[in-house]
């Protein structure tokens, strides 16, 4: 898939260099990367040290890496999941003529690798959550960068850089993009969604993934609100307002024991449904352990303290 991607972002006219960052090690990726800089000398790879800064996230850290590195004036940042259309860098460079701080945000709905294929439930679940977000950036752009996604974006690297040193990190877990977007909007940084810059994200999934997901996201919510409580809605309050359903999850997920047997039946029920294809049940599965995660996390980034050093929560709760 990452060979597929560069492919295409090299064929594209305005791509003056391709900073591949890779954050945990992988031969046979490295392996790939030299060989197409062999032929390109636009091609660069680099590393991340084994042991970062623990509160730093290994997926920020990447990009920031990269686009310290990175010798041009406009950054575009993609995850390597998300396969670009042909001549993106060109589309994104071009929202940037005569803009100084602006923040261009992609498109990339969840696609099969194949068009063949069939999306897996728990893709069909991630991908309703993406276009629910995408109607939000398209309602007000403000909320480009007060729920950033950093998939697909691009931005000038003066900007890029003055955003990631004005504030030290809070920790926020699966949602680091969203505190980039925060901060980007704190330095006077403006965004706008532009949903004809397309990538293809090839998502994958499964009951175990989604429960660590959910639960990172509570936990990041939790914390993302703590440090900027007027721009981030109160998870907490989110939850307590939701429906019965999400109450009663959000009350047993404090609990070890609750925490257990829901989770536990709901990934064995998912993984059965998995094996013998129903979907339907599958997704249920997922569904539950979504919210689940999200309510674990969200009680466990809400006891948090908000200092320098602390990891995110443990895969067994307290």
């Amino acid at each position: 898939m990452l060979e597929r991607s560069l492919g295409r972002l090299l064929a594209d006219p305005a791509t003056t260099e391709v900073i591949v960052v890779l954050d945990h090690e992988d031969p046979d990726t490295e392996a790939m990367i030299r060989d197409v800089a062999r032929s390109d000398n636009r091609v660069r790879l680099e590393r991340l040290p084994r042991e970062p800064d623990p509160i730093l996230d290994r997926e920020q850290l990447a990009r920031d890496t990269g686009a310290e590195l990175a010798r041009g004036e406009v950054i575009l940042a993609l995850d390597d999941d998300v396969e670009p259309i042909p001549r993106l860098v060109t589309g994104h460079a071009r929202r940037h003529l005569g803009e100084r701080d602006l923040v261009v945000l992609g498109y990339y709905p969840i696609r099969a690798l194949e068009p063949s294929e069939r999306p897996e439930p728990a893709s069909v679940l991630a991908s309703k959550g993406y276009e629910r977000a995408c109607a939000r950036l398209q309602e007000n752009a403000d909320n480009v960068l007060k729920g950033l996604w950093g998939g697909n974006i691009s931005l000038r690297k003066e900007t890029w850089i003055r955003a990631s040193r004005d504030r030290d990190p809070v920790g926020a877990s699966y949602h680091v993009d969203q505190e980039f977007g925060l901060r980007l909007r704190e330095s006077g940084a403006r965004g706008v969604f532009a949903p004809e810059l397309e990538g293809a994200h090839h998502h994958t999934g499964s009951a175990t993934t989604m429960l660590e997901t959910a639960r990172s996201s509570g936990f990041g919510q939790a914390r993302l609100h703590a440090a900027y409580p007027h721009d981030v809605a109160d998870p907490e309050q989110v939850l307590a307002e939701s429906s019965r359903l999400a109450r009663l999850l959000l009350r047993g997920s404090g609990y070890r024991i609750g925490w257990i047997v829901m989770t536990g039946t709901a990934e064995a029920a998912g993984r059965v449904a998995h094996r013998y294809r129903l979907r339907r049940t599958e997704y249920v599965a997922l569904v539950a352990l979504q919210r689940l995660g999200f309510a674990r996390g969200v009680r466990e980034g809400a006891r948090s303290q908000l200092s320098a050093g602390l990891e995110e929560p443990a895969d067994a709760p307290r």
